[in-house]
């Protein structure tokens, strides 16, 4: 018997695009700690980070046919979990804004004008914020890095990005519901 490690990414894709699962979870053992490494880093959380593994896993299954090249398994399932992480970051640090003004973020066929439009005004908003709690934002919120690596990176504690993002948010909420209200 062949040792699951000697298959090569190409083969298991091979058999399980011709319906034989257990090749696919091969390969869902085979990546699933890089997916939560990934998450890990984008998220600095564990349930996230898996919740990340599980949404790539989940979409490369039903996607498996798209792939042109099964010997590129891995880059292709990478690419997947980024856009998925970077697509939940942004929905976590857009949570305050308007449900049309995310869409107008996040979906990937809007028109450019309107997606102009929405980074300007959550621009704005941001622009809005003392310094201390935009840097946090920013940090923790959009480029996705955990509270400790956000502590690291400006040297302080990590209580003290804690309470800069908590006053951020309760911030943006204001804002963004006085926003909505003058619209």
């Amino acid at each position: 018997m062949i040792a699951a490690t000697e298959i090569s990414d190409a083969e298991l894709v091979l058999s399980a695009r011709a319906g034989d699962a257990s090749a696919f979870r091969v390969l869902c053992d085979r990546y699933r700690p890089e997916l939560r490494a990934l998450g890990r880093r984008w998220f600095g959380d564990g349930w996230l980070a898996e919740e990340a593994a599980q949404e790539a896993l989940l979409q490369a299954w039903r996607s498996l046919d798209e792939l042109r090249d099964p010997a590129l398994f891995g880059p292709w399932l990478f690419r997947i979990a980024r856009r998925w992480c970077h697509h939940r970051a942004l929905a976590r640090a857009t949570e305050w804004l308007p449900t049309d003004q995310i869409e107008a973020l996040t979906a990937p066929a809007a028109d450019p004008a309107v997606m102009v439009a929405a980074r300007f005004e959550v621009e704005a908003l941001l622009a809005g914020l003392p310094a201390s709690q935009r840097e946090v934002v920013e940090l923790c919120l959009i480029a996705g890095l955990s509270v400790p690596e956000a502590a690291e990176r400006l040297a302080v504690e990590p209580c003290v990005v804690k309470g800069r993002l908590q006053r951020a948010r309760q911030t943006l909420r204001r804002e963004g519901m006085k926003h909505e209200r003058d619209r």
